[in-house]
């Protein structure tokens, strides 16, 4: 039917016809067919980009973290790891607020606190790593219901290396 119609067509009209699909091919090419790859390959190269960056920085810091472990104290074989935990706590003043402390595994220690001081908290865990060689394996910290500010309740983790 189309054909049909075409021949139908003057001749001006068929010229007019093909400059047509010869204009919008030519448009339409570019921005439905091309432009999507350009802009895959473009935003790949990004990524690409990103993900070196990465790197070098993972690497950078396993340096400082390797310097650092160097200049760690060396834990003695009789400390276990729930003395070392009831120390560091009490000497933040968070022990009351240690509800369980329950071993996982051979180097894992599960800590369960309620109601403590954010703020405490976290010198507690740089504490654990820098004097200890201690590192916090997974922290669940949601707000305390007390409603005060800066307390918190906390499941965490901690990973001897």
């Amino acid at each position: 039917m189309i054909t049909s119609r075409f021949r139908q067509l003057q001749k001006r009209e068929k010229i007019l016809i093909l400059i047509l699909l010869i204009v919008l091919t030519t448009v339409v090419t570019p921005i439905y067919v091309i432009n999507p790859f350009v802009e895959k390959q473009q935003n790949l190269k990004k990524r690409i980009a990103e993900l070196q960056w990465s790197i070098v920085e993972i690497k950078h810091l396993k340096k400082i973290r390797s310097s650092l472990s160097n200049n760690l104290p060396i834990k003695q074989n009789s400390e276990s790891m729930v003395v070392i935990v009831d120390r560091v706590l009490t000497e933040n003043n968070i022990l009351s607020a240690l509800q369980r402390s329950q071993p996982t595994g051979e180097n894992q220690i599960r800590l369960d606190l309620e109601n403590v001081l954010f703020n405490a908290l976290i010198q507690s865990l740089v504490q654990f790593s820098n004097q200890y060689n201690i590192d916090t394996g997974d922290a669940n910290i949601s707000e305390s219901q007390i409603n005060s500010p800066g307390f918190v309740n906390a499941t965490i983790t901690l990973i001897e290396i």
